[in-house]
């Protein structure tokens, strides 16, 4: 199979997981706790942030390869 339609498949899985996460988070919040659940969104968005400060993208483009560290500039 095509590495890109892989890579590309893989991004489609993941953001899939993390939007099913979000509205399980949403749905839960009686349950949970307001505070609880918007102190799981916030970890979750941070994450992101830091992840993407540190430059993490994905390289469709790359063989055998889905994501890759870029240098800093």
């Amino acid at each position: 199979m095509d590495t890109t339609f892989l890579s590309i498949a893989l991004a489609v899985l993941e953001m899939t997981f993390l939007f099913v996460t979000l509205l399980l988070l949403h749905g839960l919040k009686k349950q949970l706790g307001a505070p609880a659940s918007y102190v799981a969104m916030g970890l979750l968005f941070g994450f992101t942030q830091f992840a993407g400060a540190g430059g993490l993208t994905s390289r469709p483009d790359t063989p055998g390869s889905t994501s890759r560290c870029r240098p800093a500039c």
